[in-house]
C-alpha cells in the first residue's frame, strides 16, 4: 500500500500514512514501516505532510528520527 501511495502522491493520504508512521508492530523491529511512511510523506510534499515529518524528527525511535531529520535537512533546509 505505501509503495502505491508513494507513486500517487495524493495529499488525502497524509492522515492514514501518519497512522502507519505511529504504528509500532512487534514484528517491525527495524522500523521499516516508519521509513516507508516518511518516504510517502516527503513525496506528497504539502505543508501538512512536512508537519508530520517535523513531528517524527522528535521521535523516540532512532531510525525514524534520523530519517525524518535527514529529509528535513535535504528538502526543507530553512525550516
Amino acid at each position: 500500500m505505501l509503495l502505491t501511495l508513494l507513486s500517487i502522491k495524493d495529499p488525502r493520504c497524509v492522515d492514514p500514512v501518519q497512522r502507519v508512521l505511529d504504528w509500532r508492530p512487534e514484528w517491525d523491529e527495524f522500523h521499516d514501516l516508519g521509513f516507508k511512511a516518511l518516504d510517502v510523506l516527503a513525496a506528497v510534499d504539502t505543508d501538512e505532510s512536512w508537519s508530520v515529518i517535523e513531528r517524527a524528527a522528535e521521535e523516540d525511535r532512532r531510525r525514524v528520527r534520523d530519517i525524518a531529520v535527514s529529509l528535513l535537512k535535504r528538502f526543507r533546509p530553512g525550516r
